[in-house]
């Protein structure tokens, strides 16, 4: 199953698979965006995330509980990502 969303930037690609959802975005395209419009229509409560792709624009951040802090870095180039997982 294949469907087409409009979403700032360009169409995002949504496809249904035995394991869950397929997306592919476009450039100009906002990743965290398409993802909670996504589990919104799709009435999804809880995800694992798997995926790859290319950015021009990110901001990555990473913490540490014992410490409290929590750092972030803006990053507006381009860049390749290999491997992002989340949940």
């Amino acid at each position: 199953m294949f469907a087409a969303a409009a979403l700032s930037g360009g169409l995002v690609t949504i496809s249904t698979t035995d394991f869950g959802y397929f997306i592919r975005l476009q450039p100009g395209d906002e990743l965290v965006c398409a993802l909670i419009q996504l589990a919104r229509e799709q009435e999804v409560d809880t995800a694992l995330l798997t995926a790859s792709g290319s950015f021009t624009e990110v901001e990555l951040g990473a913490g540490s509980s014992r410490e409290r802090l929590h750092n972030r870095a803006h990053l507006t180039e381009p860049l390749e990502a290999c491997s992002i997982t989340g949940t």
